[in-house]
């Protein structure tokens, strides 16, 4: 079968990197007073992110940088699956009390999922981000694998087709007036993975362009990991 996670996840990445740049990078107005600068992030979901941008000095571009750097670890941990944040209701606390109530989330949260949403009936289901129980899987498999490649092996078809059972993108229940999110089915998990790196990007772009970033260029390079349906 096509493993179809690998294609969607591909092509969504290189479609956000491309309305990014023409959505921020912009050479009208530019003279010698702006000149180039760049600099690197390492430390959020899990991927290199650059910024390179034209600025009036290197301590406005430090300034910017600095400015989304913290925004990127903002939301880093409001749609991380894996750890929990002092004060922080998250992608993890949503999953944690699936089955037991709804979780009152940012805005940026609920933002994410309606647009993920939005995307599983434009790719027909192919990028569903309710798929956490099949992907947990993976994940887990992998992780033993990795450290111990003698005895690497695929996960049982029937632990994944059972998971899978729970990744009905429509049972996720979302109250955007107050706020809430709450996953009915106690096997259910998200994983946002797909998406949540292109949405963040996105969001601090169009924040730093209101707030005068005049031309800039964002690159996140996005890791293609395990598909989402590879039985």
């Amino acid at each position: 079968m096509q493993m179809k996670g690998r294609t969607v996840r591909h092509i969504a990445a290189v479609v956000a990197v491309i309305l990014l740049a023409s959505a921020l990078v912009g050479c009208q107005g530019m003279s010698g007073k702006y000149s180039k600068h760049s600099d690197s992030l390492f430390d959020v979901f899990n991927t290199l992110i650059t910024v390179v941008a034209y600025t009036r000095s290197e301590q406005e571009f430090d300034s910017c940088f600095a400015t989304m750097r913290g925004r990127f670890r903002e939301l880093h941990q409001l749609y991380d699956i894996y750890n929990d944040y002092q004060g922080i209701n998250n992608v993890k606390t949503i999953n944690d009390n699936a089955g037991v109530q709804p979780v009152n989330v940012d805005s940026e949260i609920i933002d994410l999922l309606l647009c993920a949403k939005d995307w599983y009936r434009r790719t027909g289901g192919k990028t569903n981000v309710a798929m956490g129980a099949v992907l947990r899987i993976w994940h887990d498999y992998r992780e033993e694998g990795q450290s111990d490649p003698e005895n690497a092996k695929l996960p049982p078809v029937e632990d994944l087709r059972e998971a899978e059972r729970h990744t009905d993108i429509d049972k996720i229940i979302i109250d955007a007036d107050n706020s809430t999110v709450y996953l009915p089915d106690p096997k259910m998990s998200l994983d946002v993975g797909a998406v949540a790196k292109g949405f963040a990007t996105e969001i601090v772009a169009r924040e730093m362009a209101e707030a005068g970033l005049k031309s800039a260029l964002i690159l996140s390079l996005i890791h293609i990991s395990e598909p989402t349906r590879p039985y």
